[in-house]
């Protein structure tokens, strides 16, 4: 699918806390297929145990998928699609006394099929 990037980045200077949440809202709603979290240039600050949740109105939530134990300072998160206008990323498990950082975040949304019609 085509990736919209959000060009944004966040960081919590406190120690990582459970529950902690970051919520991205979107123009429009999208059919969201894959989230995709750097911590590059703060790799000491990588998210651990995460949950993705979708909504198509910022009130009722879905879970997406929950990842436990990021591998290194990018997770790409891939889950069944799900039509979205917000999305939230909640760290569920604190690893450190640093922050939590996201560098980049990157949604991917199922591509639009490409129709191609003849005429006889």
């Amino acid at each position: 699918g085509k990736p919209e990037a959000v060009k944004l980045g966040f960081t919590v200077e406190a120690a990582e806390t459970r529950n902690a949440w970051f919520q991205v809202e979107l123009p429009t709603a999208k059919k969201i297929t894959a989230v995709r979290l750097s911590t590059l240039k703060t790799t000491r600050n990588s998210p651990r145990e995460i949950m993705v949740e979708l909504s198509p109105d910022g009130t009722e939530w879905t879970p997406a998928v929950t990842r436990s134990k990021n591998a290194g300072p990018v997770a790409e998160l891939s889950f069944p699609a799900m039509t979205a206008r917000f999305v939230r990323i909640t760290q569920l498990s604190p690893a450190t006394n640093n922050g939590w950082s996201i560098d980049d975040l990157v949604l991917f949304e199922v591509a639009a099929p490409n129709l191609t019609y003849s005429q006889n």
